[in-house]
């Protein structure tokens, strides 16, 4: 005897929809980029992050701006420029990048400067809520001499939502992934790597 296989052609589009329909559908767009800065007398920070982020991720993309202009203090070649990215704790900021540069001549001759940097690093999980993250710099122009106050714009704080983790990107931190079940959206960050 032979069973016939009619029934199945009508019925592939139906085990395709149930199936489409119970799988947890991933995020496959970049989250939003939100843009914070200041200004401190010559210099001006811009700091530019996602508005989410997986906590103990190893790359969470962020973007530091500096720029510093010749006007109230004049520019030397040499001058140093120093910059920090933080995670806000109640006791004690979590550091997620740091990098330093001299101003050189073909900036002083321009009287600006004006770079952008990489600033991806793990944004730590928070001791209290979401991660809060800032970015502060420190201009020290050998022009400004004694009593001159140091130009340090600092940001105020970014709010970054923390989003459920899975395991299936290759960056994750052993022991922070979880599991993806039905009905559970996770937070994919594999499409994020190089940010907006």
């Amino acid at each position: 005897m032979r069973l016939s296989t009619d029934w199945i052609g009508p019925f592939i589009p139906f085990m395709m929809a149930v199936l489409l329909l119970c799988t947890p559908r991933m995020a496959l767009s970049l989250p939003s980029v939100q843009t914070l800065s200041d200004s401190d007398d010559d210099a001006t920070v811009t700091l530019s992050l996602l508005i989410q982020a997986i906590p103990a991720d190893a790359v969470s993309w962020c973007e530091f701006r500096i720029e510093v202009v010749d006007a109230a203090v004049p520019l030397t070649s040499g001058d140093s420029v120093s910059m920090w990215v933080y995670e806000d704790d109640f006791a004690g900021d979590d550091l997620v990048w740091t990098s330093s540069f001299t101003v050189t001549a073909a900036e002083v001759s321009g009287g600006l400067v004006d770079r952008t940097f990489d600033c991806s690093g793990m944004i730590e999980q928070d001791g209290a809520g979401s991660p809060e993250v800032y970015a502060e710099a420190r201009v020290d122009k050998s022009a400004c001499g004694f009593g001159c106050v140091i130009d340090a714009p600092m940001t105020p704080n970014a709010d970054v939502t923390q989003i459920t983790d899975d395991d299936a990107e290759h960056d994750d931190t052993s022991g922070e992934a979880v599991g993806i079940f039905p009905g559970i959206t996770p937070g994919r960050v594999e499409g994020w790597r190089g940010g907006p």
